[in-house]
């Protein structure tokens, strides 16, 4: 028999006593199940809340472990503060059952282990919609955008490359890629509304990878604008101008960047989520592999986007084949696929 939160919590407060240890299954969900163990300093005066932070702090860190492993490397480190409080705030959300395993009491904290089962779609929804998991370039790339000083169309274009998932920085030491270029903006002659100011401006940029000095792209956009003063109406067709750039090279980078660096790493048969975060960790200890982000598991079946820029699809198979502790063998090699069997 499978407890949910709710029918556990009430458990405990009727009769001080935890869930039963019946197995948590995620039949054929999109979940994980974890076991994790929460701490909760002991207040002879208060058993029931020592209790109640105790699981609350267990839920928590099952939540975690799933998370640091739908989260890229960078954006934990970077975001750990948005992660604490969108996600891990609201933890009950994301746990769809779970059951307690045991209880002890050790330096004068209640420590509870329990196996939670945890919803994969609503983790994943809460951490795109944070815009922690956005369906960017592989390894979240950082961007400082170098425009004409004061230019009205940068923060259109920083705004179009965080949109696509770039992670924008201010600071062009901490970038891996530069987008510079230029902006220019003239009026021209409305003839239909005369009342009208207009003008039309353009925008031209390109991005250099910051570690070989090379051009990965380059973009250049027109827009055209009207309102009731020059100052208005060149303000807005450089934002136009920036926004339509920002967009057209960030698309471009983004699609070159997938097919250069990134591999699709497809597993089947893992038979827990305990699994599959082995792999993930083994492949983030491999040298040549920028970032390692799953982006999916159900039904026994994890899909990884693994960022390398050294490794091919079939040498990353045979790294993970000789992992013996992985027990996993190759089954499809592709450019840019790796599918492989866990036994």
């Amino acid at each position: 028999m499978t407890f949910s939160r709710a029918a556990c919590l009430a458990a405990a407060a009727a009769l001080a006593a935890g869930c039963g240890r019946a197995t948590l299954e995620a039949r054929g969900r999109a979940a994980a199940v974890v076991e994790a163990e929460g701490w909760a300093p002991i207040e002879p005066s208060d058993p029931l809340g020592t209790r109640r932070r105790s699981l609350a702090d267990a839920e928590k860190k099952a939540v975690e472990q799933v998370a640091g492993v739908y989260v890229a490397a960078r954006t934990r480190v970077e975001q750990d503060a948005v992660i604490e409080q969108r996600v891990l705030s609201r933890v009950e959300g994301y746990i769809d059952s779970y059951q307690v395993l045991g209880r002890r009491r050790q330096d004068g904290f209640l420590k509870t282990r329990i196996r939670a089962v945890v919803s994969l779609g609503k983790l994943d929804d809460e951490l795109r919609g944070s815009g922690l998991r956005p369906a960017g370039p592989p390894g979240a790339p950082r961007v400082a955008v170098l425009l004409s000083p004061g230019s009205l169309a940068a923060p259109a274009l920083r705004a179009a490359f965080a949109g696509q998932g770039f992670v924008v920085v201010e600071d062009t030491a901490a970038a891996d890629l530069l987008v510079e270029g230029r902006a220019e903006v003239h009026d021209v002659a409305n003839d239909y509304v005369p009342e009208l100011r207009s003008a039309r401006a353009r925008v031209e940029v390109e991005a250099i990878d910051q570690d070989s000095g090379r051009v990965l792209g380059r973009a250049g956009r027109d827009a055209s604008a009207a309102d009731v003063s020059a100052e208005l109406a060149e303000a807005k067709a450089l934002a136009a101008a920036g926004e339509l750039a920002g967009k057209g090279l960030a698309s471009a980078l983004s699609a070159e960047l997938k097919t250069r660096d990134q591999i699709l790493v497809r597993i089947s048969g893992l038979s827990g989520f305990e699994r599959v975060r082995a792999v993930a960790d083994a492949l983030r200890l491999e040298p040549d592999i920028q970032d390692v982000v799953l982006e999916r598991y159900a039904d026994g079946r994890a899909d990884f986007r693994v960022a390398t820029r050294r490794l091919t699809a079939e040498r990353l198979g045979a790294l993970l084949a000789s992992e013996k502790g992985l027990r996993l063998s190759p089954q499809d090699v592709k450019p840019f696929a790796l599918t492989l069997q866990a036994r």
